[in-house]
């Protein structure tokens, strides 16, 4: 996964979540926390930064 790429899905959880990350944590914080997301596929939380239909070829 490119940085651009982390930076883009930190910018949809935040909007998702209404900011509030930003204010609690410092950027490279919540980056590696939605990394840590990412590498378990069986939490589905994952859903929360992702757009409207991204999930639906993984089925």
């Amino acid at each position: 996964m490119s940085e651009s790429d982390k930076v883009s899905m930190l910018e949809l959880y935040g909007r998702k979540m209404g900011d509030v990350q930003y204010d609690a944590l410092d950027r490279d914080d919540v980056i590696e926390i939605i990394d840590a997301t990412i590498k378990r596929p069986m939490m589905k939380n994952i859903c929360l930064i992702a757009e409207p239909g991204m999930g639906k070829h993984m089925q």
